[in-house]
Parts: structure tokens; C-alpha cells; sequence
């Protein structure tokens, strides 16, 4: 149709996806025109009536249609990700556009909404002007027309660069949050808020709620009670053992019931108060408690107060409490990203976002989630008991109603309605009955069953009275029951005060809400007042015949429960239950009883007494041993181990020490007595503290404090202990009376300020000369008087028993001083006196060892060496090495060793150091070389030297038990030797090498200390040369060790001489030492030659003896 207007013809179509429409090059006839009328508008406006006329091209979607419009510029076909948009970025490539031109030259496409105005660019960018269509379709249309066209001016020509331009700018919702932080930062904190408050609080309360149910708890599901029940119960007898521990603990908690009765009272009515139950640690407080928990089958959530106050951070606090009471999720490392969000906020709006919290709001944050998962349980619980309670009425309705219809149907009066429905009703109905209901005058007998049938309803109309008041107590016992254990003070940081201050107002909250029981578990009765003081209007009192009662009594008492130690009878019954338990004599003899009785009824003690027992002590010994452990346990938490320590206790040591000695002679003490007088002055605090360190024991009676006993009954002997200490009781005696003389200085300086006062005014008083009364001021000064007398002589009183308390500590301070010296010395007469004999037995050696003439063989020996070269060469790989050896370890321990030696016996020598210093670097480098010589380079040459100058001096018969009879392949020295089968000769042991080690120091001492290490080393060591010829030789060890003590001089002086050259040349040179070491053994080869001489000669003298005697 198109081809028809102007020879329109189509030559190539190239498709535009991303705008939605086509170019199309096409060419044409140019029609007829008048004047100066553009030919291509023209031909525009007739193909658009054409396609108007046809209806327009098709779109895909249906709605509209496309048209045609002639392309005025260069378009620009791209396919980047700029997608149309109804704005559109002009730039103007020379001279700016008016708006007027733009207008003109864009309308055709489409409504424009705005034009603006070319904005200033930095130089070099082209100006652009924004042109907002109605429409996206108009702006596609626009940008892909006109991109490039020129527009005429006067000055120059401009070309349009056209794009699009977003509606929105890009990060356009994050710059504006970033630049109203004032309103966004608070919108964030409540959406934050509001998302915690509909995500994750359902899901920590429902997980609190699954925590005090137990619903995750596998042991408590029916499936593992059942397998429990029918697999291992079967196989074991735990349920014997179970019953027994119970009949135990019954048996030894008898004293306990009216305790448990009144928890058990507690529980059965509406909360309205705490229960407190305090007592000291091993009385039974947990103990009692599970067991009423474990019989009362209600829900329950426990929080140890202690592993939370051990806690080393906040954030472990918080995630322990959470951990405790079952909330999750918890994310205590956002609260350090919090601070710092704060600390931004603080920057950015000059005020915090309020996103951290402080440890205590932390804390109440967890347990008001507590709160609701705790009101979950009792709704839970409820909402079950309502659903049996329903159930019960509707089955018992229906029952009821089945009776009533028994009984009409017996008497003749019931009639089913259904029946009128098939029949119909009426007088002509076979099977109707009518309109009208039944009534007893309808009757056709009376029922035998109708008696004992109403009987029947009035009983179940009185069994379902009892089961709703049964579920309405079920549902008293739906309320979870909150048990805080450990509830004390047992760090000063604010934190843990923190926390007992939270914990008393959120259990103050549990009970005034009807939302669940709370029991309270202290060692101290004074924690009962932080748990008073949480509850307004709730003062302490005391109940069913407890001795502790407290301050006020308002309307609304803390019910108080206080727990002793066991008497008397249960510990014993206690103790012979445990010992039989562990299959031991259960028989306490009388004899036993009364160190038995020193432990009282604490568990605790009694619990290690059975320990100990069983590990084979006896009830005496274990009972001393628990009194022997606790004293410097009592002393060091009673006194502090140093004076820094008892700066930090709570209490001053003049006071513990008079509590501590008080003690030990009476079983308690009137507390008022102690109160008053010094050192505690009044100081209640610090009696306070010590009770709630458990050192005493404070009884009530009639609501106050009446008397003082220990802390635990076995601290009675310890304190006696503490006080039979001679040492600690002066010393502390002694700081005592100091501190008293102290304070009764300053009371006489008062004194004596008063009496100077009382005497100026008395010089000043104005009475009259026939005045014969008394003056007040001489009354007063008299009293003042006798007081000044008074104190001053307690002074003297206390300066003569400090003086004889030091000179009574001088004397055990040399006493202590005699026997240390004689501890260093010797340790006892016995040690003293073996050292004694070691001695002149050591003097009696060297007589013998100077007689003997060994001494004289280590020098035979090198000059034997030097007479044979063969022997020499052989050993010349051995020396070398030994002496590369000795040049290495003595110039390394001068190089690392040299230095730190002379700055520590400079400490001691000053200047001097360097001469002690260079010879224990020579020792010690003569010693190490010995040893590695001896160990890896003599280990086989020592025997093959010694046996080589045994061939050589023809007694070759020695070598038949150490050799084989075949020879050695080597051509040395040796080759006359066959191959040997075991090397025997001495080698360093761990004995001698630790005797060198610890003796090595003497040689220090100028010449004696020398000579004392040469004799002694000589006597030790100087068989170890001859265990080759022991070995030669055959003799066992006896054989052995009868010739070591008939030559035991020999062999000393054989020794002396060779380590007093050996060190004489190591002070010298040290490779020498390496040489006299071979030289040592030809000396011992030589020397053993002697002894073989000597037996010769001996066996020819018997054999002529005998032989003559024989003739």
C-alpha cells in the first residue's frame, strides 16, 4: 500500500530491540511541491495518512500502534544497557539550542512536560539542556530521530547528542538516608526493634518454655523411658540401689521435714512471696530442693548464681544467664557493634542511637523474655488442664444423658424422633406418636432399675464435682516453679552486684504477677535482705520455728527457711550407711565416736571423712587430716598471706585473731560481748563479712543477734589449733597488743586534754570561800583520773607481755636458725657421722694409695707409648680426632660460656672473677672432651691399645677369652691380634658423669678442695681401668670386687695421678688431655701386667712350698 505514495520503496530493514521499533533505507520519487516545502515532510505526513488509513502497524502487546517518522540525523545503534526513559539528555555539540527550537523540533513525537535550561560545565564539556516527555514511546522515538542532526545558526552549526536520562539516580534512596541520619537512624533503630520484637521474641520465649517443660531433654520422653525400662533397668539393679539411697536419705533428713513441709505448703497456694532457704554449704539445701522437684512433677528453671559471677567478661555473663534460662538466639557480640554504632551516631547527630545498653538492661532484656516463656508454661499447662476438664464434662454430660434416656425407655415414656420422619406423625401414623410429649402420666410401669439409676447419676454428678477440683488444682500446679541457687556476693565488680540486684526485682515481679513460685538458695542468711529489698513492702520474717528472724515485720513476710548441720544421730547414721555402701565396716567404736562427733553434721566433711576412709585411713587418722588441711586454709582466708592480701579483706586481722581465740576455749561466744569491746568497737560490718566468709556462725534469737559460734563445726579444733600454734599465736598476740596500745594511747592523749582543760577552768572557777561542796569539775576531773590510771596501766600490762612475747620469738628465730644450720650441714647425727667415716677412710686410701707405687704407671704408660711408634702411628686417626675434638669444644665454651661465667663470679670476686672463671671453662671443656673421646672415638681402640701391650708383654693367654682366633684384616699395630668378641673396657657412666658434675666446684677451693676431688674421684672410679683384665681374666662380679678392695689404695693413687697431670695440662694446653687419656690405658695394660707377675711368682712360691713340704 506504502508503495504507492511517492514510489516508496523499501531497501534494507534494521531491526532497534532495545527501543522497539525498525530503520528502514528505503528510496523515493520527490512529489510536487510548492515553494520552498520540505520534500521529506512531505513524504512523512502522506505515509503517516497511509498508515493511519490501514489502521496503523501492529505492537505485540495488542494496545496501540507504531508509525512512521523520517530520521532527521545519524542515529546512533547501540546496545548497551541504556534503556529508554521518558527524559531525555540533549548536548549540544556547538552553539546552545533555545528552548523554542527544541520545542518546534520534539513535539511532533510526543507531549513534552518540561524543558530546561543548558546548566554551566566545567570548560571543555558540551552544555546540555533535559527534555521530559509525556510518554517513554514519545522520548524512544525522539532520541532515535533526531541523535545527530544539525540545527543552523547564525553563529555556527550545532549537532544534538541526544541519550537517556534515568528517571531516578542511581544510590539516589541510600544518599538520602546517608544525609538525614537525624530521622533515618532512628527509623532503623525502630524497624530493628520491631523486627526483634515479631522474629526472634516468639522464639526465645518458646525456647525458655521448652527449657523449664524439659521438652528437650531425651531422658524425659516416653519413647527412652520405655527403652530405659525394658533394656538396661533389666541388665543392672540401679532401681535396688535407688530405693536404698532414698530409705537413706530419709532416714538422715528426718530433721529436714518440717523444712520440706514448708515448701511443700509453699508450693500448693498462689505465690505471693519468696521463699529464702539459707543454711551453710553441706547442709542440704540442693539436695532437698531436687528431691521435692523431682515429687512435685511441675516445671521448673534453675539459675546458678555462681558460675555467672565467675564469669571474666559481661558478654559471658549475659550468654551464661541466657544459656541458663534457655533464651536463644542471643547475639552478645552485637552490643559491641552497637557501641560503636553509638559512638558514630555521637559524631554524625551529636546524640546516641540508643542501640547499646548497659550489662543490667542487658540482663532484664533476657529475663522479661524469661517472663513470657514462664507464662507460656502456665498457659500451656492450663490450656491442657481446661482441655481435660472439658473433655471429663462432656463425657460425663453424655453418660448422664444416656442414663436419663435408659431410664425412659424402661418406664415406657421415651421416644426416638427420628422415626417421625419415615413414619410421619399423627393419630394415623402406625409408628407416630403424635404431637404431643411424653410426660409420667404416660408411664406403662414403673421401673425396678429407675432407684438404683438416679443413684447412679447422683454418683456421677458427684465424681465429676471431684475431678473439676482435682484440675483445679492440677492447674494451681501448672505455675513453674524458679529456683536461684548460689544467691551471694562473691566478687566485688558492679556487674555481679548487678546481677543479684536484677535477679531480686525480677523475682519480686514473678510473684506479685501470680506468674510462678521462686525459691532462693544462699549459704549466708544476710543475701535475704537484697531479695527483701527487691520487693516493695516485703521485710524478712521468720517461719515454722526457725531461729533466724530479721528486721520489720509488715504485711507481706519473706518466707524464710533456715537449714543446720545434721545432729548427732543422722551423721552417725550417715556415716555407717556410706561405709557400707563402699562394702567397709560400718562399726564406729566408741573410741572413734568423739573424733567422729569434731565434724558435726556437716555433709561436706562427712562426705570427705568417707572419701578418706575409704582409701585406707582410719576414722582418727582421716579426721586429723581434715583439721590439719584446714588450717592454713582458715589462716590464709582468716589473715591474707601477706599485708597486701589482708588490705583487701573485709575484716582487720586484730579482729579475726580475737574471734579465732575466743573460739578455741568455748564452743560460742555472746555476741554482744564480743561487739563491744575492742577491737570491734561496734563494727558490726566486719562480723558480718566474716560470717559471710564462713569463719562464724552468728545465732538469732527473738530477732537478733544473740550468740557467735564457728563457721563450721570442725572449725572448733582448727581454731584450737590456730592457737596452739607457739609462733602464729605471739605473732598475732603481739600485732594484737600493739594495735589495742595504739588506741589506748590515743584515749590517754584524750585524757590528758580533758584533765588540762578541767585544771585551767578549775583555776577559773568562781565560788566562794564558805563553799565546802564539791565542785563538779573536781568530780569529772577525778573520773577522768581514774580512767588515765586505768588505761595506762593496761598499757604497761600489754608493753610487758609484747616484750616477752619478742624475746620468745627471738629464741625460736635462733632456735630455727641452729637447726637449719645443721639441716645444710648434714641433716641429722647419722649423716653427719657417715661423712665422718668417708673421711678417714679417705685419709687411709691415700696412705696406702702413696705406698702402693701405682701412681707411678699412667707416666710408664706414656713413656711406653712414646717407645713404640708403631703403636703411635696406629693411633694417629684416633688422636687427631680427639684433639680436633678437644680444640672445638674448649674454643666454643670460651666463645659462648667465657663471658656470662666472669659476670656472675664478678657478683662475688669483683675484679679477681676472671681467674676462677677461666678455670671452670678448662674444667668444664676436659669433661666434655673425656666424654665424647671416651664414648665415640676410644670406645673400640681402648680395648684394642689395652690388649696389644698385653700380646706385647707375652701374656697372650689373657686374650684367649676376649679374642677369636681369627686374625684382624688391618695392617697396624694391631694385626697380631685376632678379632675381639666383646669390648669390655670402662666407659663413663650416668653415675660418674654426674659425680664429676657435682664435685666439679671443689676444685674452686685452693688446693684442698683439689686434693679432696682427686681422692674422692680416685676411690670411685679407679677399678673402672681394670674391667678389661677383670674381664681377661674371667672373675665374676665377687671375684672382682675382693681384688678392688685388697688393691683399693693402688688404684687411688693410679687415678690421682692421672686426673691431677690430666688437669694440670688442661690448664696448660688442652689438646693434652686427649693424649694422657690413651696414655692412661698402656699405664693400666702395664699395671695389670704387674698383677699377672706378681701371681706367678706367688703360685711358684706355694708350688715350692708344697713341694718341700711334700718331701
Amino acid at each position: 500500500h506504502l508503495s504507492s505514495i511517492c514510489a516508496f520503496k523499501p531497501l534494507e530493514i534494521q531491526p532497534q530491540h532495545k527501543d522497539g521499533g525498525v530503520f528502514v533505507r528505503f528510496s523515493y520519487a520527490p512529489p510536487e511541491l510548492d515553494g520552498d516545502a520540505d520534500p521529506l515532510t512531505a513524504l512523512e505526513t502522506r505515509l503517516q495518512e497511509a498508515v493511519d488509513q490501514q489502521g496503523s502497524f501492529p505492537t505485540w502487546h495488542g494496545f496501540g500502534g507504531g508509525n512512521i517518522w523520517i530520521v532527521r540525523g545519524k542515529p546512533w545503534r547501540e546496545d548497551m544497557d541504556r534503556f529508554a526513559s521518558p527524559i531525555l539528555k540533549v548536548f549540544f555539540d556547538g552553539p546552545d539550542v533555545q528552548q523554542q527550537t527544541l520545542y518546534e523540533l520534539c513535539r511532533p513525537y510526543g507531549r513534552i512536560k518540561d524543558i530546561t535550561l543548558p546548566t554551566p560545565v566545567p570548560p571543555g564539556s558540551m552544555r546540555s539542556s533535559t527534555i521530559t516527555f509525556h510518554r517513554v514511546n514519545s522520548a524512544a522515538i525522539a532520541r532515535n530521530v533526531i541523535y545527530g542532526r544539525t540545527i543552523p545558526s547564525t553563529a555556527a552549526i550545532t549537532r544534538l547528542r541526544v541519550d537517556y536520562e534515568k528517571p531516578i539516580q542511581a544510590h539516589v534512596v541510600r544518599d538520602w538516608m546517608s544525609s538525614h541520619p537525624k530521622f533515618m537512624i532512628p527509623v532503623l533503630v525502630f524497624l530493628l526493634g520491631t523486627f526483634t520484637y515479631t522474629i526472634f521474641d516468639p522464639i526465645r520465649a518458646w525456647m525458655v518454655e521448652a527449657k523449664a517443660t524439659h521438652l528437650f531433654d531425651y531422658r524425659k520422653s516416653k519413647v527412652y523411658q520405655w527403652l530405659h525400662l525394658n533394656s538396661i533397668a533389666r541388665l543392672s539393679h540401679k532401681s535396688d540401689e535407688a530405693e536404698v539411697e532414698v530409705a537413706t536419705a530419709a532416714e538422715v533428713w528426718k530433721d529436714r521435714k518440717d523444712a520440706e513441709e514448708s515448701i511443700q505448703a509453699y508450693l500448693a497456694d498462689m505465690p505471693s512471696t519468696v521463699t529464702f532457704i539459707h543454711g551453710p554449704q553441706g547442709s542440704g539445701k540442693t539436695t532437698m530442693l531436687k528431691k521435692i522437684l523431682a515429687d512435685s512433677n511441675r516445671s521448673y528453671l534453675i539459675i546458678d548464681c555462681r558460675p555467672l559471677q565467675s564469669a571474666p567478661t559481661d558478654p559471658i555473663l549475659v550468654s551464661g544467664l541466657a544459656a541458663q534460662t534457655g533464651y536463644w538466639p542471643i547475639f552478645t557480640s552485637l552490643n559491641s557493634m552497637n557501641n560503636l554504632i553509638d559512638m558514630a551516631s555521637v559524631g554524625l547527630i551529636g546524640q546516641k542511637a540508643g542501640l547499646s545498653s548497659s550489662v543490667q538492661d542487658q540482663m532484664k532484656q533476657v529475663l522479661s523474655i524469661v517472663t513470657e516463656g514462664l507464662q507460656g508454661v502456665t498457659k500451656s499447662r492450663r490450656s491442657a488442664t481446661s482441655r481435660k476438664i472439658r473433655k471429663r464434662e462432656l463425657e460425663d454430660q453424655e453418660r448422664q444423658q444416656d442414663l436419663e434416656r435408659r431410664a425412659k425407655i424402661s418406664r415406657g415414656i421415651w421416644h426416638d424422633g427420628r422415626l417421625d420422619c419415615v413414619a410421619g406423625n399423627g393419630v394415623m401414623s402406625e409408628l407416630g406418636m403424635g404431637d404431643e410429649k411424653f410426660d409420667l402420666n404416660d408411664t406403662d410401669k414403673p421401673s425396678e432399675d429407675v432407684p438404683s439409676l438416679l443413684e447412679e447419676t447422683k454418683e456421677t454428678i458427684v465424681s465429676a464435682q471431684k475431678t473439676h477440683n482435682q484440675e483445679e488444682s492440677d492447674a494451681l500446679a501448672s505455675l513453674p516453679i524458679v529456683v536461684i541457687r548460689n544467691y551471694a556476693i562473691t566478687s566485688p565488680s558492679s556487674s555481679k552486684s548487678d546481677l543479684l540486684t536484677v535477679l531480686a526485682d525480677w523475682a519480686a515481679n514473678l510473684v506479685e504477677n501470680k506468674i510462678a513460685h521462686v525459691i532462693v538458695l544462699s549459704d549466708n542468711r544476710e543475701n535475704a535482705k537484697r531479695v527483701a529489698n527487691g520487693i516493695p513492702g516485703l521485710p524478712v520474717h521468720a517461719m515454722s520455728g526457725s531461729d533466724s528472724i530479721y528486721a520489720a515485720l509488715p504485711s507481706k513476710p519473706l518466707n524464710t527457711i533456715a537449714l543446720s548441720d545434721a545432729d548427732a544421730k543422722s551423721s552417725l547414721y550417715f556415716v555407717r550407711q556410706k561405709l557400707q555402701d563402699a562394702e567397709l565396716s560400718s562399726d564406729i567404736t566408741d573410741s572413734q565416736l568423739p573424733y567422729l562427733q569434731r565434724l558435726g553434721g556437716r555433709a561436706s566433711d562427712l562426705e570427705s571423712l568417707i572419701h578418706k576412709v575409704r582409701h585406707g585411713m582410719s576414722v582418727k587418722e582421716a579426721v586429723e587430716d581434715i583439721i590439719v588441711r584446714s588450717v592454713p586454709e582458715l589462716r590464709k582466708r582468716a589473715f591474707g598471706d601477706d599485708v597486701d592480701d589482708a588490705k583487701k579483706l573485709a575484716w582487720a586481722r586484730e579482729q579475726a585473731w580475737e574471734v579465732i581465740r575466743r573460739l578455741s576455749k568455748s564452743e560460742e561466744i555472746p555476741y554482744y560481748d564480743l561487739l563491744l569491746e575492742f577491737p570491734f568497737k561496734g563494727d558490726e560490718a566486719a562480723l558480718r563479712n566474716m560470717e559471710h566468709a564462713e569463719i562464724l556462725s552468728i545465732g538469732m534469737k527473738e530477732g537478733r543477734p544473740s550468740t557467735i559460734r564457728p563457721g563450721k563445726p570442725v572449725f572448733r579444733w582448727v581454731f584450737e589449733r590456730m592457737v596452739d600454734d607457739r609462733t602464729f599465736q605471739a605473732t598475732q598476740d603481739l600485732a594484737f597488743n600493739e594495735k589495742y596500745i595504739k588506741e589506748l594511747e590515743e584515749k590517754i592523749k584524750t585524757y590528758e586534754q580533758e584533765l588540762s582543760i578541767l585544771r585551767s577552768t578549775m583555776k577559773n572557777e568562781d565560788r566562794s570561800w564558805w563553799d565546802f561542796r564539791k565542785s563538779p569539775l573536781h568530780d569529772r576531773a577525778q573520773h577522768v583520773g581514774s580512767k588515765l590510771a586505768t588505761t595506762q596501766r593496761k598499757v604497761h600490762t600489754l608493753d610487758r607481755k609484747n616484750s616477752e612475747l619478742k624475746r620468745f620469738l627471738a629464741k625460736r628465730d635462733n632456735e630455727s636458725h641452729v637447726a637449719a644450720v645443721q639441716a645444710y650441714v648434714g641433716l641429722s647425727a647419722t649423716t653427719m657421722q657417715h661423712i665422718e667415716q668417708e673421711l678417714q677412710h679417705t685419709l687411709k686410701l691415700s696412705k696406702d694409695a702413696f705406698s702402693s707405687g701405682a701412681w707411678i704407671y699412667p707416666i710408664y704408660g706414656a713413656v711406653y707409648l712414646v717407645t713404640n711408634p708403631a703403636l703411635l702411628r696406629s693411633l694417629y686417626p684416633v688422636l687427631l680426632r680427639a684433639i680436633a675434638t678437644s680444640v672445638a669444644v674448649t674454643f666454643g665454651l670460651f666463645a659462648f660460656t667465657y663471658i656470662p661465667q666472669i659476670a656472675l663470679f664478678s657478683v662475688v670476686l669483683g675484679p679477681f672473677a676472671i681467674i676462677p672463671a677461666t678455670l671452670l671453662v678448662l674444667v668444664e671443656a676436659y669433661f666434655l672432651t673425656t666424654f665424647i673421646t671416651k664414648t665415640f672415638l676410644f670406645r673400640s681402640a681402648q680395648d684394642q691399645i689395652f690388649d696389644s701391650v698385653i700380646q706385647k708383654q707375652g701374656y697372650v693367654y689373657l686374650l684367649e677369652r676376649g679374642r677369636t682366633s681369627k686374625r684382624q684384616v688391618d695392617k697396624s699395630a694391631f694385626q697380631d691380634l685376632t678379632e675381639p668378641i666383646a669390648a669390655s673396657f670402662g666407659r663413663f657412666s650416668k653415675e660418674g658423669i654426674l659425680r664429676y658434675i657435682v664435685t666439679a666446684p671443689l676444685n674452686l677451693i685452693p688446693v684442698v678442695g683439689t686434693v679432696i676431688f682427686l681422692l674422692y674421684n680416685g676411690k670411685k672410679s679407679g677399678p673402672s681401668f681394670h674391667e678389661r683384665y677383670f674381664f681377661l681374666k674371667g672373675m665374676d662380679e665377687s671375684a672382682a670386687k675382693q681384688l678392688i678392695k685388697q688393691k683399693r689404695g693402688a688404684y687411688t693413687a693410679f687415678v690421682v695421678l692421672l686426673f691431677g697431670a690430666a688437669a694440670l695440662a688442661l690448664n696448660l694446653v688442652p689438646v693434652v688431655g686427649s693424649i694422657f687419656n690413651v696414655a692412661s690405658v698402656v699405664g693400666a695394660a702395664l699395671w695389670a701386667c704387674k698383677f699377672e707377675r706378681e701371681n706367678k711368682q706367688q703360685s711358684r712360691s706355694n708350688d715350692v712350698s708344697a713341694r718341700t713340704k711334700d718331701q
